[in-house]
């Protein structure tokens, strides 16, 4: 789940690069998420979920514990350096900012909390939706500071970051029962799609524009929980790692026309980049730049490009300019790309889609209606690419089908896929605000 797929996610990468350098800096970086870039709104919530105290931040300037869970900064703050904003991100909350500052960057994230409202109540930290209420606060702020065309801008060109997941399994799903009555991992999965569907939706109809949201890590290599796991004597927790990355975990398919349209590079080009500049399961060749990688990969040509990386592996990368790091052939190479070669994804006119097309009648015109209004896409897109999408969750969920995509050989499927790939995208009418109970709550 959460599978804001490597190849989607490392697109964004490419496209903001190419945004950046052609149409101006980024005003500012807006974060919502967990613990991963909660830049110290906990230290003004009564939580246990704190790290405003020694060892943390001693690498941080004047050694200073700030509330990040982190030894020094976080991601958002090098990414704002690196745009020429400010070397950090400051918390939504601490009063000792205002809005003067928060123009340039402003995070609402909480450590603890999740897509799913239940994991919020864990610690009692900020919920999701209300990371939502603070950021129209804050809105509403900009407006009545510098004026609507100046805050509009600040708010359609800003860089929005969002990191959160891991705490909807490891703080709610394994450790309490509820969940687990009501659902499978795959099932959970799925919910949570639909609550990440939801507020994706929410902010953008709010003015956001540029968005980068990362997939889960292997949660069960997270520092935290390899100290516990002492029977693994310290190694990764099986469980928790598979669910990002075995059964119900594997990367799915996605839609390529428009970015291969904008970067002129095909899909086992795009997969060769993923590989070439680093993911969430692969390190990448460090030194490498985007120039320089979409250098070599064209060079290769679309045809060749995963039939090399497959046989040679990265090795030969090392010999380029820029590129610092021997990388050899290796598994995790096969797996990515056996990952994505091999998809479980069903064609439009299959007979499971043909079938969903009979059975949820109200729901595809539904759908017709969503894609319409906020993609532009005529009837025929959506039933090619979102149905197709909607097949495959209930076939994981009631049919108990298993990924291949560690079941690697030396000949690898390196053939054409699916003719109607889908984007990830659901068509879920729930509410991202779910209550404990499981029905809808509210804003307040």
């Amino acid at each position: 789940m959460m599978k804001i797929h490597l190849i989607w996610f490392f697109s964004i990468q490419i496209l903001l690069h190419v945004s950046s350098s052609s149409s101006g800096k980024v005003p500012a970086l807006i974060v919502f998420g967990d613990s991963s870039v909660d830049s110290g709104n906990n230290n003004f919530i009564p939580t246990i979920a704190r790290s405003n105290f020694e060892p943390y931040g001693r690498d941080f300037p004047n050694g200073n514990p700030t509330g990040r869970f982190s030894n020094g900064r976080l991601a958002p703050d090098f990414i704002s350096e690196a745009f020429g904003l400010k070397p950090i991100v400051p918390a939504y909350l601490d009063h000792s900012y205002d809005i003067t500052d928060f123009a340039t960057g402003v995070c609402f994230a909480s450590a603890g909390t999740g897509f799913d409202n239940i994991t919020a109540s864990v610690a009692d930290v900020i919920p999701l939706w209300k990371e939502v209420e603070y950021y129209k606060e804050y809105q509403n702020r900009l407006r009545a500071k510098f004026g609507n065309k100046k805050a509009n801008e600040i708010i359609n060109e800003s860089l929005y970051l969002i990191s959160i997941g891991t705490n909807d399994f490891l703080e709610n799903y394994y450790q309490r029962l509820e969940r687990r009555l009501q659902f499978s991992v795959q099932e959970y999965e799925d919910f949570l799609i639909g609550l990440a569907e939801n507020f994706l939706r929410e902010i953008y109809d709010l003015g956001a524009r540029k968005i980068s949201m990362t997939g889960l890590i292997p949660m069960g290599c997270l520092p935290l929980e390899r100290a516990i796991n002492i029977l693994g004597h310290h190694g990764c927790k099986d469980l928790y790692r598979e669910i990002c990355l075995g059964d119900g975990g594997y990367v799915v398919c996605y839609e390529m026309a428009e970015i291969e349209n904008k970067l002129g590079l095909g899909r086992d080009s795009l997969i060769a980049l993923s590989l070439l500049l680093g993911s969430d399961y692969h390190q990448g060749v460090h030194g490498l730049g985007p120039e320089l990688a979409c250098q070599i990969v064209k060079s290769i040509g679309e045809k060749d490009v995963l039939k090399k990386f497959a046989s040679e592996g990265l090795g030969w990368v090392k010999k380029r300019k820029g590129a610092k790091n021997n990388i050899g052939k290796d598994d995790t190479i096969l797996q990515v790309i056996d990952a994505y070669l091999k998809p479980k994804c069903h064609s439009a006119d299959s007979d499971f889609v043909l079938k969903a097309h009979s059975q949820y009648p109200f729901q595809r015109t539904k759908l017709h209606h969503i894609c319409a209004v906020y993609f532009e896409w005529p009837s025929e897109r959506t039933d090619g690419y979102i149905l197709p999408c909607i097949v495959e969750r209930d076939l994981r969920r009631f049919a108990n089908l298993r990924s291949t995509s560690f079941e690697l050989g030396l000949n690898l499927p390196l053939h054409e896929g699916l003719e109607s790939p889908a984007d990830g995208r659901r068509s879920s009418e729930s509410s991202y605000r779910i209550g404990d109970n499981g029905t809808s709550g509210g804003t307040n």
